[in-house]
């Protein structure tokens, strides 16, 4: 495996340090404002092993994604210029296709749905009925993709996670459970 990407930020605010590993093999490691640079390097040696059996899990679990799905490549990659703006136009489409039947099967209404690039978040769903989803739901494989969907039109009537938002969830979708954590396990 290739040697570590380490990237130090300093919080702006906070008490405590965290390390995170992103889905493109990044360490990100998180510091309060007080603490110097060779302290965060320090803390961060401390877990490196544990971020080591992270990657080679993080690694093990995309190859069997990518066994099981048949992953397009394109969800690997990160894209930019005129490349995006394709792809966000054709999800744009894609997701418009799906949308109707799903919200008609939840008899929910939505408002605006907009694609984006974001770092973290596939999908996510506003108080005010607005949708937006990743570009990349474009090279999810369906099952996935039509759970991502379900699961934000299901916000439109629950608002949270609680145990009503996923029953609702799974009048649609019942094998949810297995299509939320491989949706979990790929980087937006």
């Amino acid at each position: 495996m290739e040697e570590l990407k380490v990237i130090y930020q300093r919080r702006k605010s906070g008490k405590r340090a965290s390390i995170s590993l992103s889905r493109i093999g990044e360490v990100i490691v998180k510091f309060p404002p007080r603490v110097p640079l060779f302290l965060a390097k320090l803390f961060f040696q401390k877990y490196k092993p544990s971020i080591e059996r992270m990657r080679v899990y993080q690694k093990k679990k995309g190859e069997e994604l990518i066994r099981d799905y048949g992953l397009d490549s394109r969800l690997l990659r990160t894209h930019s210029g005129e490349e995006l703006k394709l792809y966000k136009e054709q999800a744009l489409v894609f997701v418009l296709k799906k949308i109707p039947q799903i919200a008609e099967d939840l008899s929910v209404q939505f408002q605006k749905v907009r694609i984006k690039n974001t770092k973290t978040r596939w999908g996510s769903c506003s108080s005010k009925g607005n949708l937006n989803f990743h570009y990349k739901i474009l090279f999810l494989p369906e099952a996935i993709s039509r759970y991502l969907i379900v699961h934000e039109l299901c916000h439109l009537k629950e608002m949270n996670h609680s145990r009503a938002f996923w029953t609702l969830v799974e009048t649609v979708c019942p094998e949810y459970e297995k299509l939320r954590k491989d949706l979990r396990s790929l980087s937006p």
